[in-house]
């Protein structure tokens, strides 16, 4: 990453550190009813793939699927983005309904 042979980049003691998960497909059933889903409860939304650099529980269940999506159906405002992970991290109320809208359509779909 750097070519200088007096720069080293080491783990700081304690840290976590996991392989890079591999790429999921896009043209793949899975992402596909994903993405179908998402339009069905959120219609004015774009699903698309992105980097996600946090670490996730996906790594868990790498050996269960050659594809898995680290996808949460947050809909989320501006304001929201400060407390993610923070003392008063919340969801609305309608927002969490929505979430159980989409993962209740999710199996119907998946089961097409």
């Amino acid at each position: 990453v750097i070519d200088d042979p007096h720069v080293s980049v080491t783990p700081s003691p304690g840290s976590t550190s996991e392989d890079p998960s591999p790429v999921s497909g896009t043209r793949t059933f899975g992402f596909e009813v994903i993405q179908r889903t998402a339009q069905e409860i959120y219609p004015d939304a774009v699903v698309a793939p992105a980097l996600f650099v946090a670490l996730t529980d996906s790594r868990h269940y790498r050996e269960l699927s050659t594809h898995t999506y680290r996808f949460s159906p947050m809909r989320i405002q501006r304001a929201d983005l400060p407390r993610i992970h923070g003392p008063n991290e919340r969801l609305s109320v309608e927002a969490y309904k929505d979430m159980i809208r989409f993962y209740r359509r999710l199996i119907e779909n998946s089961c097409k």
